[in-house]
């Protein structure tokens, strides 16, 4: 059937398309990206190699906690102590253990009259640490939700379901970026570039895609493989024009989940939008003059709203203006310093 003609689908139109006319910051992260490695043509493998010459930063749990902590602290007293509630009551599942099954990173769930729990894996890594931060995002917004509102709207918006664990990452990289030096700052500087660009620019190429795929099926066409090569492959090259473009990876799409929701994406492009915003709200010399001055009160209000307001109303009291898309626009901006860096520790 036809993609719906309403309001919100017009805004997740354009909210894709502004990412894809603002693709030069992705393109020049791997152009940095291919000739710090000292190749002609990206493969797959190389988005995720960082260039340094030592080993990879390695952590313990007690690390992760104290930088998690300190990372979240711009977001006030109240706020710090939820998370720290989480690793003090033990509402985390971390290590391997006999019986444990997980399909992904992390997980975060929530129990009524128990409070949130996160379920993750553990390998000392530096993306798990972001990976941690991430899902403790999840578990504090469920628990004020939870804790603010009567059970009927006490839910968890699906447009703004992921700026919270947005903005942990995002805290976490700027804490990060400013204490560290050497080839942890490298690691950390390639980190930062993966978790903001890819959930503005892959969410947006899944976005596009999956949209094409739609809008095929309504217009009575037929969808084959090879149409799906093409389409999937066309995309890749748009949007990472320094990627050499395999018969492998133009049949990415075999890896999409098709039984979500038509804009199940979209959610992280305003998220990881959100995030940027909120956070050059609440910190001092904010990075591109994002956000209007939000106070640690007013994100945990946003929170604690749950589904008891329009989310549109919600974002547009943190200064989020989800309407006009200059929220997108301006986390192309946010992204662009994050490659900044990560082009300076490479290129030093």
């Amino acid at each position: 059937m036809p993609t719906p003609a309403t309001p919100a689908a017009g805004r997740l139109r354009r909210a894709r398309r502004r990412v894809r006319d603002n693709l030069e910051p992705k393109h020049r992260l791997e152009r940095v990206r291919r000739d710090a490695l000292g190749v002609d043509t990206l493969q797959p493998w190389d988005r995720n190699a960082v260039p340094v010459d030592g080993a990879s930063p390695e952590y313990d749990f007690e690390d992760a906690r104290k930088l998690i902590l300190d990372a979240v602290a711009p977001l006030g007293d109240a706020y710090q102590s939820e998370v720290a509630a989480v690793f003090k009551q033990r509402r985390l599942d971390v290590f391997d253990h006999p019986g444990k099954t997980q399909q992904g990173a992390g997980y975060a769930t929530y129990a009524p009259d128990a409070g949130s729990f996160v379920l993750a894996r553990w390998n000392g890594s530096l993306t798990h640490v972001f990976v941690l931060a991430h899902e403790l995002g999840h578990a504090v917004h469920a628990t004020l939700a939870q804790t603010a509102q009567p059970h009927v709207t006490a839910g968890i918006p699906d447009p703004v379901a992921e700026l919270p664990s947005k903005l942990h990452e995002v805290l976490l990289a700027d804490h990060l970026l400013e204490t560290t030096t050497g080839d942890e700052h490298t690691a950390v500087a390639a980190r930062a570039v993966r978790s903001v660009g890819a959930n503005l620019y892959y969410s947006a190429r899944w976005a596009a895609f999956t949209h094409r795929l739609h809008l095929r099926v309504a217009d009575g066409d037929r969808l084959t493989a090879d149409w799906l090569d093409d389409a999937y492959g066309d995309l890749y090259a748009e949007f990472v024009p320094a990627l050499e473009v395999t018969d492998r990876l133009r049949a990415g799409w075999t890896t999409g989940l098709y039984s979500i929701p038509l804009y199940h994406h979209y959610p992280y492009v305003l998220g990881t939008a959100g995030a940027l915003a909120v956070a050059d709200g609440l910190e001092e010399g904010a990075r591109s003059g994002i956000g209007n001055g939000i106070a640690p009160a007013d994100y945990v209000a946003f929170l604690e709203a749950g589904t008891s307001k329009p989310t549109v109303d919600a974002l547009d009291a943190l200064g989020v203006d989800a309407t006009s898309q200059r929220a997108v626009s301006d986390a192309v901006d946010g992204f662009e310093a994050y490659v900044d860096a990560f082009a300076e520790t490479v290129e030093e």
